[in-house]
């Protein structure tokens, strides 16, 4: 169908099809109603003239966009608002600004005390508005593609985006799930190598390297200090070193929490404990509880409250602020002392490797999630294009048993 001219509007799209949504036809008919309301008042004020405003804007806009879905208004509907819009613009109400003679008030009072009379019977304003815009729209919404579209095709599309809304949101705490443990074990990798007094680390020259240990290098291909300070640059290099390090030196040689990072670990590590606990409601709350992931980060969660312990007991023994400074360096003490627990990772369950299994099932849900949430909204597009079809097919129909009917 051709466009629609409406004052105020412009040219307004019209369904091709014999039906409009539900929720389209409420809103026009919820608007109509309210403007019949406004001059059925038996006096009308400044305010009153607002908020027929405020209703012809909202029709405006209904008319230009529809309902964000695809519906647009049916002929009957436009034809209505461009009754109740060529009565209003008479007397210069217009979307587009106040254009009468007289206050918006008065022009309003106008209007409602004008009467028409058609085919012997005397009409007002507000008969206008019931007759054509209000009783010539009902069943707007009650065609067979209106009861198909809000049904049949709403209906699938809420069960879809219900559906993605549920998948993305466990593919974001899965991922969430990730990041946390990836900065938990950030944190392990805060150490330094312990210097015992018989052991120059970094080595500074040679000669701090026994001979039994430079042929060890030399069998890697490292026989020039050069080589050999280049090569323990790579963190896995110097862990290597330090280990054949113990197998030459009385003294064994360990890496151990680095002291002046241990402050702001720890305050990374009460963030970190916050955001594995809620990750872990998050997963029991879609259906995780049980399964292998969430114990293994239940795990985790374990022992990072075990290195926390010294930070958590004094707390419960301090109790709730406000604290004096005294009391605060305590806390300051503890948490220090709590970071480099887990730092340290010395304990017989090591968090360095259950971070690892927790990590390594997480990445495997991850890609799971991923694969599923990819095949629903391929699903999703194909109910989409089938429900396009569908409705043109029956639109066409409708077309042909009307063309019928006339002929």
């Amino acid at each position: 169908m051709d466009p629609i001219s409406i004052p105020g509007v412009g040219s307004v799209p019209i369904n091709n099809n014999e039906y409009t949504s539900k929720e389209l036809y409420s809103q026009y008919l919820a608007l109509m109603t309210q403007i019949q309301q406004i001059f059925n008042k038996p006096t009308i004020t400044d305010e009153d003239y607002g908020e027929l405003l405020a209703a012809m804007n909202q029709l405006k806009e209904l008319a230009e966009n529809g309902d964000g879905n695809g519906a647009y208004f049916d002929q009957n509907m436009a034809n209505g608002l461009k009754s109740v819009f060529d009565m209003l613009a008479e007397v210069g109400i217009t979307t587009d600004g106040y254009k009468g003679q007289l206050t918006p008030t008065e022009s309003m009072k106008v209007l409602k005390d004008q009467t028409i009379v058609k085919n012997g019977k005397t009409y007002t304003f507000v008969d206008i508005i019931d007759t054509v815009a209000v009783q010539g729209t009902k069943g707007a919404d009650q065609t067979l593609q209106a009861m198909l579209y809000s049904d049949f095709v709403l209906g699938v599309n809420q069960v879809y985006e219900d559906k993605l809304n549920q998948l993305g949101d466990q593919l974001e705490c899965t991922k969430n799930t990730l990041d946390t443990l990836a900065a938990l074990d950030d944190l392990l990798n805060l150490t330094e190598v312990a210097n015992p007094a018989n052991y120059a680390y970094p080595p500074q020259s040679m000669s701090d390297i026994p001979p039994d240990l430079q042929k060890k290098l030399a069998a890697e291909g490292l026989t020039t200090f050069e080589q050999i300070n280049e090569w323990l640059k790579k963190d896995e290099n110097a862990t290597k070193y330090v280990s054949w390090s113990n197998d030459y030196f009385a003294q064994p040689i360990v890496r151990v929490p680095i002291d002046s990072e241990m402050d702001k670990a720890a305050q990374d590590l009460l963030r970190l404990r916050d955001e594995l606990t809620q990750e872990i409601e998050t997963m029991k709350n879609a259906g995780g509880e049980g399964t292998t992931l969430v114990k293994n980060m239940e795990e985790v969660l374990n022992l990072v409250n075990k290195s926390l312990a010294p930070y958590d007991d004094y707390m419960k023994k301090v109790g709730p602020g406000p604290y004096d400074a005294t009391v605060q360096r305590q806390i300051t003490e503890s948490l220090h002392v709590s970071a480099t627990n887990f730092v340290a990772d010395s304990g017989s369950v090591k968090a360095s490797d259950k971070i690892a299994t927790t990590t390594t099932g997480a990445q495997n849900l991850s890609q799971t999630q991923t694969d599923e949430l990819n095949k629903e909204m391929t699903l999703y597009q194909q109910f989409q294009s089938m429900a396009i079809s569908l409705m043109a097919e029956i639109g066409k129909i409708i077309t042909r048993f009307a063309q019928g009917a006339k002929g």
